[in-house]
């Protein structure tokens, strides 16, 4: 399953995969800051004990924005120098393209993804 994805659509699909997700959250963006919708999703996880990690550039993380996600206790944030990747992933669902996740990004550009199921994931993930 390959499908293309408007930025109001991975939005959406963005929050679903944050809901529906049962084993691992993976979230990589070079820039972060996260709207309170996926906050509140990434609580909920949290609450289902889903393990997150959140993969951003390093250096670009506001200081507001880091208390903000270290609120969730149980999230493990990691950088990566010169990171440039986006992509959201979840056992099932792994979404690709070029919106950051920003909220900036959410609402002014125009970006298209690829969202692709477990069969294509577990072609070109690490993780499987």
């Amino acid at each position: 399953m390959a499908d293309f994805l408007t930025t109001v659509g991975t939005s959406n699909a963005l929050e679903g995969l944050l809901m529906e997700a049962k084993e691992e959250i993976i979230l990589i963006s070079p820039f972060l800051q996260i709207n309170e919708i996926y906050i509140d999703r990434l609580a909920d996880a949290e609450r289902r004990e889903i393990p997150i990690t959140i993969i951003f550039r390093e250096n670009d993380l506001n200081p507001n924005e880091e208390t903000r996600i270290r609120t969730l206790t149980g999230v493990r944030l990691l950088t990566c120098d010169r990171l440039h990747a986006k992509c959201y992933l979840n056992e099932s669902i792994a979404i690709v393209g070029s919106m950051n996740l920003y909220e900036y990004s959410e609402k002014r550009n125009r970006s298209e993804e690829r969202r692709v199921g477990k069969e294509c994931r577990s072609r070109w993930s690490p993780y499987h």
